[in-house]
């Protein structure tokens, strides 16, 4: 896989097994850093890996975040984006107001950042795929801040298939709960490599081939 991947997300198990998939299967990556956080899959693989702070909040690092991609791996062919909830268990009536707006910074503002920046490049391109990888935990009703967060950000895939059907850029949507960290990341990449074609334009989950939510092309 001579590709190059900018794959970014929170750090954690998923993201970091992400990271080493898209290595061993011949990937150059760039992936995103929290700056207090230490990366499970340290640099020091040649060329093939390298790590860029990313401020969610900002636009402007979503852009330098993109254009350092570029400039690093030459070409940028799959945009990876893993969305999981940031765990804001407290009762809702109790939960500070400062919380909730630095979580809707972080996740909702910080992704339509990112995907903007993200999907402007691949247009630019002429084609690649933006690929987002949604894990909850396997949780079947997730706490309120995380649900409209999660819910937000499957309704916007939902509407990249559809305004994005037509276009050059393969937009895929992949549900990886309900399989252990390094078996979700492989499953991702297997997808991506063996039915990229049929998968484009919905969502898959992990363990069946059928679309959830709807979302189709």
């Amino acid at each position: 896989m001579e590709r190059g991947l900018l794959i970014a997300g929170r750090s954690g198990a998923l993201f970091a097994n992400l990271v080493q998939g898209a290595l061993d299967r011949g990937g150059r990556v760039v992936a995103t850093r929290e700056p207090e956080v230490e990366p499970e899959v340290p640099e020091g693989l040649g060329e093939d890996l390298s790590y860029v702070p990313w401020n969610p909040r900002s636009l402007f690092s979503a852009r330098t975040l993109v254009l350092t991609a570029m400039d690093r791996l030459d070409t940028v062919d799959d945009v990876i984006v893993l969305m999981t909830p940031e765990g804001v268990h407290s009762p809702f009536h109790q939960t500070e107001s400062a919380l909730i707006e630095k979580r809707i910074d972080n996740t909702v503002k910080g992704y339509l950042f990112l995907v903007k920046e993200g999907l402007a490049h691949l247009m630019r391109a002429g084609g690649g795929r933006l690929v987002f990888v949604l894990s909850d935990g396997g949780a079947e009703v997730l706490p309120p801040v995380d649900a409209v967060v999660q819910g937000g950000l499957v309704r916007l895939v939902d509407s990249l298939f559809t305004y994005y059907a037509d276009e050059a850029v393969e937009v895929h949507g992949l549900h990886a709960s309900g399989a252990g960290d390094s078996e979700a990341a492989a499953w991702v990449f297997d997808t991506l490599d063996s039915r990229a074609g049929k998968t484009a334009g919905r969502w898959v989950r992990f363990g069946q081939r059928t679309g959830i939510f709807g979302g189709r092309r």
